[in-house]
């Protein structure tokens, strides 16, 4: 694994950017019926997803889910899979 040291300038520039590209994909009107939050975390995804959502009690997870055949989930394993299994709360798979 690769580990990159970013200056605090670099690694808040990032964060800011994509944030902001998360936001622009949920539509108006979906963020005018239901309360959103955003957040960019840095860590192994599925840990961070768990964490976050323990730490806000949410009370759903929502993950889009790509189609990965059955061998690459069996090696590598899948953050969904995982965050399906072990949140505390329900979760909700979408396919593109």
């Amino acid at each position: 694994m690769r580990r990159f040291l970013l200056g605090c300038g670099v690694l808040s520039s990032l964060t800011a950017s994509a944030t902001r590209r998360l936001e622009s994909l949920a539509p108006s009107e979906t963020r005018d019926r239901c309360a959103m939050t955003t957040r960019v975390c840095h860590g192994k995804p599925y840990v961070e997803i768990l964490r976050r959502a323990a730490d806000a009690a949410d009370d759903l997870i929502v993950l889009g889910v790509h189609g990965r055949k059955l061998i690459d989930v069996a090696m590598f394993g899948s953050t969904t899979n995982q965050v399906v299994r072990r949140a505390a709360c329900p979760v909700v798979t979408l396919r593109r």
